[in-house]
């Protein structure tokens, strides 16, 4: 089986725009990553109480989380 480089070359606009989308995405994904994570680390050093039991809610469920189900979440 022959690669047709012209089937590529007709891709690359479509490709480009699956590049540009996954970027995106990435950004907000990291974004909203390190954002959640700043809180709920400030959470867990405040002196609320509650604050601190929520934080270590939400970080006990997500440590228990087995990998592939956080991928569909």
């Amino acid at each position: 089986m022959e690669l047709k480089w012209s089937v590529v070359i007709d891709s690359l606009p479509v490709l480009a725009q699956g590049a540009v989308v996954t970027l995106k995405i990435t950004v907000i994904a990291v974004s909203l990553g390190t954002l959640i994570g700043l809180f709920m680390g400030l959470m867990r050093i405040a002196r609320n109480p509650l604050l601190k039991f929520i934080a270590r809610v939400y970080v006990d469920f997500i440590r228990g989380t087995p990998r592939p189900l956080k991928k569909v979440l």
